[in-house]
């Protein structure tokens, strides 16, 4: 092939991978020319011949293709495709990792509060112990299925306050059992907030009615469950974000007490009352001047 026919040859291939779809020429005589950069007509009538032999013609005759460049089309598609896969993997990868990171997190934090909560018991007197009166056996015909083989690692004690609080949870802020399940982390969380409540209460019961309480207060607040105009129907009333995620949003809660509105019934003015009030100020007002 002489030089001008290499050179239009290589221009028509790199003018077809901008193709759509790519490396299939339009059979058109002009359109060919063009894209080969033909400088002259009749540079076209010596060399195009030559050109040309370097391509099929399609079985429709719509298309002239490079058995060569096909090849190396169909590779860069597979690559594509491989590469579309792998990151597809890794993005898999990296979100069991993450959720794997959350899990280890959330039992690195429970076994510290456990390891704190050993520590000062061992510098107290052992205190009578006070049973639950829940039935541990029957913790998955409680509301809201609380999954008994989550909460086994757990002690029966904990086992059982779980049990109690999460479908008093589910009932008093109105959250569907089906469509919000007791998780991991919401268990993790709920032991956490427990064992802490229990350290301060002392009793079981106490725990158990310290964080009910916080329950409720969630569920008066207006704004968070949605019956204020201005939140829009929308609810803030999630079980780690905005309750036991920590002992500080449970304290908020226990502190987020509803206001009591007055039974009082308003004072009745009398005519009576009105002279004695106009009388009281004109003697006011004559002190006053004659002070002055």
């Amino acid at each position: 092939m002489r030089p001008m026919a290499r050179l239009m040859y290589r221009s028509l291939l790199q003018s077809a991978w901008d193709l759509n779809p790519p490396c299939r020429i339009p059979n058109d005589l002009d359109t060919i020319r063009a894209m080969a950069d033909c400088p002259h007509p009749k540079q076209w009538e010596a060399h195009g011949s030559a050109v040309l032999a370097m391509f099929d013609v399609s079985e429709d005759g719509a298309f002239i293709t490079n058995a060569r460049q096909l090849q190396e089309l169909a590779k860069t598609y597979a690559k594509t495709a491989s590469y579309r896969r792998r990151g597809k993997k890794g993005q898999q990868a990296k979100e069991q990792r993450k959720h794997l990171k959350t899990i280890n997190g959330g039992l690195a934090e429970l076994k510290n509060s456990t390891v704190s909560a050993g520590k000062d018991a061992s510098n107290q007197p052992n205190p009578v112990p006070t049973q639950p009166n829940i039935n541990t056996k029957k913790l998955s015909s409680t509301s809201g299925e609380v999954n008994a083989r989550l909460l086994s690692k757990y002690s029966e004690e904990e086992q059982c306050a779980v049990a109690e609080v999460w479908p008093y949870y589910l009932d008093k802020c109105e959250r569907d059992p089906k469509r919000y399940e007791l998780s991991p982390q919401r268990i993790t969380k709920a032991v956490m907030r427990f064992r802490e409540c229990r350290k301060k209460t002392g009793t079981y019961q106490g725990a158990v009615a310290t964080m009910k309480e916080a329950i409720d207060n969630l569920a008066a607040n207006d704004w968070n469950m949605g019956r204020d105009p201005k939140a829009g129907g929308k609810k803030w009333v999630d079980f780690v974000d905005h309750l036991f995620g920590s002992y500080t949003e449970m304290e908020k809660r226990l502190n987020d007490r509803p206001q009591a509105k007055s039974s009082a019934a308003p004072k009745t003015v009398t005519g009576a009352d009105a002279d004695r009030d106009i009388m009281g100020q004109l003697n006011r007002d004559y002190a006053k001047g004659a002070t002055n």
